[in-house]
This record gives C-alpha cells, structure tokens and sequence, in this order.
C-alpha cells in the first residue's frame, strides 16, 4: 500500500469482471459467473444447470427482459403449448407455437407466414429445438402428444384441401371405440397427395369431384366430413373392405345420439342424387330400415347393436323402451325390449346402471314383479351382445318359439 499507489487487480477479480460481462449474453457465462461470484455454492450445481440447458434449448435462461428483446416466458402461458423458462425471441413465434397447441402440436409453413415467420426463422426454431419438419411445408412442435387426434391433422395439414373422411370420420364423430390405424381422407379430384410412412401414418386418400361447404365441418378442430357425408362415405365403400364400423352401426349411433337428424341424411341423399354419388341407394336402404327398427329411441350402443344384429338375421323385431303395466294400470317398467304376443322381455344390463348392489337388487324386484304378471325376462351385459351374439340369439330364440338362424 505504500507509495501511494493503488492495488493492482488480481486475477481472481479481473476474471470476475469479465465473465461479467458476458453473463447476461451467453448461458456457459451465466454458469460460470454464479460459481466465481458465489464461491459458497458448490460448483456441481452450475455446471449441472449449464449442462441441462445445453441438452434442451426450452430450459435456456435469458433474463427477463434483456437488451436483445428476448423474454423468459412465466406459468401464465402454460397450456398454450409453451414451455415455462422457454424463450421466444419475437411474438410472432409466441403466436405460431400458441396455433400448433391449437392445431394438435402442429403447422403449415402458410399458417407460420400469416403470422410473421418465414422460412429463415422457421429454420432458427428448428435449429433450436422447438420444432421439427414432419413432411414438405409442415411442421410439429416438439413434445406434443402423437394422440389418434395429431395423426389425422397431420395427413389434413400435409394433404391440401383433405378432409378426414369414411371411417376416421366416424372415429373423430362418435369416439375411440371406433377408431382404426388407418387415416382416411376426403380431397377434390386432381389433387396430388404425399406419402406420410415418414410421420408414421398409414393414409388412404378418396378423391371425389362433389365436395360442397355443407360436406364439411370441423371435430377437435380437424377439418371433416360433416355427418351426413361421412354417411354417405362409408355407403359407398364396397362390402368386401371389412374395416371398421358398418353402415348401421355409425348411423344408428349417429341417429340415437342426436349428431344427425334423418332431415339431414334426406337432405344429402337429395344432393347426391344429382352427383350421382356411389353411396346413395345404399344409405337410402339403411335409413329405411333404422327408422323403420325404431333406432332412435334406444338408449346405449349395446343396445343398438342388439336391434341390428336381430334385423340382420331375420329376426322379429321387439317394441322399444317399452312401457309394461300391472293388471290395475300400474306401470311396472319400461322394458329395453320387449314382444308382446310372446310377453318376452330382454334388458341390456350396462355396468354403469347396473353393477351397484343396490341397482342389482331394484333388477331383482323388478324382474319379480314382471314375472308376477305373466312376463319372462332375459338380461344380457354389454358383453354378451359383443362378444357371445349366436349364445344370445339362440337363447331368443327358443323363447320365441323360432328356429335358430344360425343353425
């Protein structure tokens, strides 16, 4: 300290300085900074938070808001499809990674244009781990889920003007029981189609010169054939596909749950008389035959699958949610099924409504009360319709005094 002279630095605090002034520039600066600035901390926690945000770039800390404009994205956005501690250098890719949440993880480089990315910053996320090219001009965000819902936007987004169609269509409308491995869709004649076996899709395109704006609709936000034309579809495919539901099957279950109406079906019907559509007669014959079962009124998909599996064999057809009364007029039930001149009743017993002890016991007293008044009861589970139909019918049957069909 003498002379006067001030103390010269030491390279402890000249390396301090400079690393400094690169901590807020660069994350390996920031790591090393906290371990020389804070020597109380050991240094296998710096150099761990280094190397996780070396390995995904969505864990990458910047501060809050830096001199280049970037921002550290907080928990209010989570649920948009947006990392916590991600950083997003514009709003513009902030907008394009909210539409691919929307969009089930994914985009088109058309829809990335319209909100301010191009190619080159396209290219940069990429590069940086946000997202991935699944086919020419479509993009899926890394991380989201490859869910049934993904893998049909995907071939509608890769395939210009598709419509999920025919039996992905009827998955996407009535559930997952009705979901299959290949993804069908609908474009207009001439369009050219890609091969999507890269992003693990086994596509079937149907090409169709009658495509109006009515024939469309939008399910979980994917582009598809409205109801009626999905109908109208799947009349068309020839009897020998043996994939997926039937023709009775959806439109029963698309009549009993209110997503079409038989207007609708008529209305369509109308339409493809003058596209002379393939499917048209055949549809016209399956919705004389389930106004004709009564479907509507059915209550679950057991029990529709029993109405067509008694009108494909032949079978005499029962009334439907029928009202059975007492001998003074008291109602006794309404019966799932029932054939008045053979006093026969068939309950589809579901385990929702009847797996309780208490719903079984209310089963038994009401079966007493049935017998009680000349009435014989069947009760079938789900299972039994799906898995045992010849052991069902055969029980029928013999209580309606008929030969077995299937014999």
């Amino acid at each position: 300290m003498g002379g006067g002279q001030p103390d010269r630095p030491t390279s402890l605090e000249l390396a301090r300085g400079w690393v400094g002034f690169w901590a807020g520039r660069a994350e390996i600066g920031g790591g090393i900074a906290g371990w020389l600035t804070n020597p109380g901390r050991s240094s296998a926690g710096h150099i761990g938070e280094f190397a996780s945000s070396a390995r995904n770039p969505a864990l990458r800390k910047t501060r809050p808001h830096s001199a280049t404009g970037k921002r550290r994205v907080g928990p209010a956005v989570c649920g948009t499809g947006i990392v916590p501690g991600m950083t997003i250098d514009r709003s513009a890719e902030r907008h394009l990674l909210i539409l691919m949440a929307r969009q089930h993880g994914l985009a088109t480089t058309v829809q990335a244009r319209a909100v301010g990315v191009g190619k080159h910053r396209l290219a940069r996320l990429t590069v940086d781990g946000y997202i991935r090219q699944v086919a020419p001009g479509l993009y899926r965000q890394l991380g989201a889920q490859k869910t049934f819902e993904h893998f049909v936007m995907t071939a509608c987004l890769a395939v210009r003007g598709a419509l999920a169609s025919h039996q992905t269509a009827a998955a996407l409308h009535l559930g997952p029981d009705y979901r299959r491995r290949e993804v069908h869709v609908v474009v207009p004649h001439g369009t050219h189609a890609r091969d999507l076996v890269a992003a693990g899709i086994e596509l079937v395109v149907h090409r169709t010169r009658s495509l109006s704006s009515s024939d469309e609709c939008k399910v979980a936000g994917i582009p598809t054939t409205a109801p009626a034309r999905t109908l109208l579809d799947l009349a068309a495919l020839p009897a020998s596909s043996g994939r997926g539901p039937g023709l009775d099957q959806v439109l029963g279950e698309l009549l009993a749950t209110k997503r079409v109406q038989p207007a609708s079906v008529l209305t369509a019907l109308k339409r493809a008389r003058s596209s002379h559509h393939a499917g048209r007669a055949q549809l016209e014959r399956t919705l004389e035959r389930a106004l004709e079962l009564d479907i509507v009124r059915t209550e679950s998909p057991p029990e529709r699958r029993f109405l067509l599996m008694l009108a494909c064999d032949g079978m005499p057809l029962p009334a439907v949610q029928h009202e059975i009364r007492g001998p003074r007029g008291g109602l006794i039930c309404r019966a799932d099924f029932a054939w008045p001149a053979f006093r026969l009743v068939i309950e589809i017993d579901g385990s929702r409504w009847h797996s309780s002890l208490e719903a079984q016991a209310r089963d038994r007293a009401r079966d007493a009360r049935l017998q009680a008044a000349g009435w014989t009861v069947l009760r079938f589970s789900p299972a039994d319709i799906a898995e045992r139909p010849q052991r069902v019918l055969a029980s029928v049957c013999e209580l309606l005094d008929m030969p077995n069909p299937l014999r």
